[in-house]
Formats: C-alpha cells, structure tokens, sequence
C-alpha cells in the first residue's frame, strides 16, 4: 500500500469525491480512521467468492480472504460507504453462483457490489471462452435490476452502463488510466500506452489519445484482444509505437444509444 495514501487523499478532498480500491491488506483501524478524517468517501474491497479457499486461489494468496473480510468490518466501523468489487467469471454463471454470493454479500452488511466480468487484458484470457458473451451480459444486467428493485443492495455492473443500450465504451474518449508508472492508457482493462505523465503532461497525452477513440456501443478491450494479442511482445504494455500499430487495425462499433443522441442533439 503507497505509504503516502493519507496524504494524496487529502491532496484531493476539495475537488473530489474520493473512492479508495484495496484488497484490504494492511488496513488497520487507525489507517482507516485516518484515511476517513484526510476526505475518503468511499472503499471498494476487492472480494472475489464467498469461500474463503475459491477467493484465496483467485488471488493466488493466502489469507486474502480474512485481510478483506477484517477491512469490511473496519471501514464499515468509520462510516464510510463500503462496497465490495467482484470479477464475474463464465464458471460462475454457468454454476448460478453469482445469487449465492450477492447473498453472502448481504449478510455481512455491505452496501454495494460493484460486479465486473473478467476482461481479456492478460494472455492467459486471449480467448473466446474467457469473454462473456452478450447473452450473458444481459442476463448480469437483468441481475442488476433485479436486486436494486429489491433495495437489499445495491448492485453496480460494469457492462449495464457500457452497454450499447446505454453509455456504451468510453476508453480514451471520455475515460483515461495512468498506472502506478505514469503510463497513460484509454481503460484499466486495455493494457496499451499513449505516453507517460513523466515525459508529457496528462492533458497532452489525453488529447492525442483522445483522437483515436470515438465513442462506441461495446467494450473496446472484449473486441479487439486479438489485435492486442497480435502486436504483443513480451511488454504490458504496448510500447506507444506498438499501440500506434495496432489501433491502424481497430474498427470502431456504432455509437451507443445515448451518444446516437447527445451528437444528435
């Protein structure tokens, strides 16, 4: 955990609400109150399944599970809106599991669940069977309306907003991700760079990124993996020349529904 976390919140309270993704290792009660009084909002506490071997095994550590578990507890102690993030795999929807663990959620007081599926950002993932298919996106949003009419939870899935019913994808048109190395990348989940903060100023590198994504009805990252995995070379990254490479091959989706609109309008 960056050991200047308390001091870069409260860098940011006055013009930001801020919402702090952890895995909960290494939050502490006085942490926690710290980062509460410094201007935190919000915590999201990555939690992956509801048995503490399957969560453990995701995250390839042992004692994951009790560290998020232990920091739930601890946040829910300062006040802060305490949410968990999950990634939805194909195996837990083929299963039914993800009612299961939305319960499980429910009984340990959580406020949200923001679900996520599992995106083809990393090799191990380059393939059709790892990516969710539009059925199964559907059936997640269905998921979503169902438990927010409920009020028990509040469920937040990434791929109801970015749908193209919706908001659609908006990497690098309206979205930006500077990594922990000041890369400048269009999404989280798009390992590609546009430059570095270090070399450019954000604003700069955004604008040229900018330039090469239009808005559009699906998940940038869902359809073009095997354009990623072609212009791999051992870096993740893409080098910026790489990327320059591979967008040359990109084909943007139509515009989402309510983008078709807004320009419209």
């Amino acid at each position: 955990m960056n050991k200047d976390l308390v001091e870069i919140v409260q860098s940011a309270r006055d013009d930001c609400a801020i919402k702090l993704f952890t895995t909960g290792m290494g939050i502490t009660k006085e942490l926690a109150a710290e980062l509460k009084r410094a201007g935190l909002c919000y915590v999201s506490i990555s939690l992956d399944h509801w048995q503490e071997e399957e969560h453990d095994g995701i995250r390839g550590c042992r004692g994951a599970f009790q560290a998020a578990l232990q920091a739930i507890e601890i946040f829910k102690g300062t006040g802060v809106h305490v949410s968990v993030s999950t990634v939805i795999s194909r195996r837990m929807l083929r299963e039914n599991q993800v009612e299961k663990f939305l319960a499980f959620l429910i009984s340990l007081g959580i406020d949200e669940a923001w679900l996520s599926e599992t995106k083809p950002t990393v090799e191990a993932f380059w393939n059709e069977a790892a990516v969710l298919t539009e059925e199964e996106r559907l059936s997640l949003v269905h998921l979503q309306d169902k438990y927010n009419q409920e009020r028990k939870i509040t469920v937040n899935y990434l791929g109801h907003f970015e749908g193209g019913e919706h908001f659609g994808c908006n990497a690098g048109h309206k979205m930006v991700y500077i990594d922990a190395f000041g890369e400048v990348s269009p999404c989280v989940f798009t390992p590609i760079t546009f430059g570095n903060v270090r070399d450019k100023s954000a604003q700069a590198v955004f604008l040229e990124m900018k330039a090469h994504f239009p808005s559009e009805s699906c998940c940038f990252m869902n359809k073009n993996y095997a354009l990623l995995k072609k212009h791999y070379k051992g870096q993740s990254p893409l080098s910026k020349e790489d990327t320059l490479e591979m967008m040359k091959e990109v084909r943007f989706s139509p515009l989402s529904e309510f983008s078709r609109l807004y320009y419209k309008g």
